[in-house]
């Protein structure tokens, strides 16, 4: 299996005072123009969404009660197809003294990454329910969660006077996969609601990937893995301005092969639901409904496997055309 990510920024800044915002996009490369050799602490926090209201991916990200009108009101932004993304960042770096024309980078950093692709049905279900879809089949096809936790140890080095005046820097880390839960739906995912309620069906077309739920936390490691930064700056002569800078960062640039006490899951199948029949309170406290959770119903829909495989981690590619009409 391999789950692929990336994302591709352009910038084109007309410059009337040499300072540029980088906190969306903070990389150590980018940062070194302003501050030279030195010890940095950064965090870095992005959330956002083309289907949800802002406030709606406030009390997702730092929790609150969802009442009926932060429903209603995200639900206005809904299309076909939906995106949502949360990505916390923190690290501690150095840029320690190399020579006259370079200079090498130290650091460490962790990274968490939550990526997600819903359609207008998914979103109906989760937050509303199934009351409205009696009768009709929800398209839950073509959906997407990703959600990621890694460590990351960094060494590099800038080249800060490459013709005089550009810079280039390179650099590798090494990677400690913590944590992982993927899930794609394939086209032909729906859930049915009969007209009066007493049935589901469920088309359980998807795949899904978990890393070892029974190492958990900072010191697990349930992958290993390798990521490249490269940073590119240079000067140019354009017909506008006094003078122009190109830029290029590309940062993870890499992947995270977890171990052989992961899981992947599998489905093609049809899950007819009809409820359970009680005959007694006693019933209730029966070992048969006490194991009757998410793990089994998992296991009745899907082929579960232990094994190893590689996921390429999200890759950003930043192009930055500064333009300036003052010196």
């Amino acid at each position: 299996m391999s789950v692929k990510f990336v994302r591709v920024v352009v910038y084109s800044f007309f410059v009337l005072v040499d300072t540029l915002a980088k906190a969306q996009y903070n990389t150590n490369f980018l940062n070194y123009g302003s501050t030279g050799r030195c010890v940095s602490a950064n965090l870095n926090f992005d959330a956002g969404s083309n289907g949800m209201s802002s406030g709606l991916v406030n009390k997702l990200v730092w929790g609150g009660y969802i009442d009926q009108k932060t429903k209603d009101e995200s639900a206005k932004y809904l299309r076909a197809k939906n995106n949502f993304g949360i990505d916390l960042n923190y690290d501690v770096s150095a840029f320690v003294k190399g020579n006259s024309k370079f200079d090498f980078l130290v650091g460490f950093k962790n990274q968490e990454l939550l990526n997600a692709t819903y359609s207008r049905d998914f979103f109906n279900l989760m937050f509303y329910g199934n009351q409205a879809y009696r009768g009709k089949i929800a398209d839950l096809g073509n959906c997407n969660v990703n959600a990621l936790r890694f460590q990351e140890v960094k060494f590099g080095a800038i080249m800060h006077k490459v013709d005089s005046v550009g810079k280039i820097g390179i650099s590798l880390s090494f990677i400690k996969g913590e944590q992982l839960f993927y899930i794609k739906t394939n086209q032909f995912s729906s859930l049915y609601t009969s007209m009066d309620g007493s049935e589901l069906w469920f088309n359980s077309n998807f795949n899904m990937a978990i890393s070892d739920t029974n190492s958990t936390g900072l010191g697990s490691f349930n992958g290993v893995g390798a990521s490249a930064d490269l940073f590119f700056e240079t000067p140019y002569k354009s017909r506008v301005g006094k003078r122009s800078v190109l830029i290029v960062n590309a940062n993870n640039i890499g992947f995270i092969h977890w171990r052989n006490n992961s899981v992947q899951y599998s489905s093609d199948s049809t899950l007819r639901y009809t409820g359970y029949n009680v005959t007694s309170i006693l019933d209730l406290k029966d070992s048969t409904l006490n194991r009757i959770n998410g793990d089994s119903l998992l296991r009745s829909l899907a082929n579960a496997r232990s094994e190893d495989f590689n996921v390429n981690i999200p890759t950003n590619l930043l192009i930055i055309n500064k333009i300036y009409f003052s010196e």
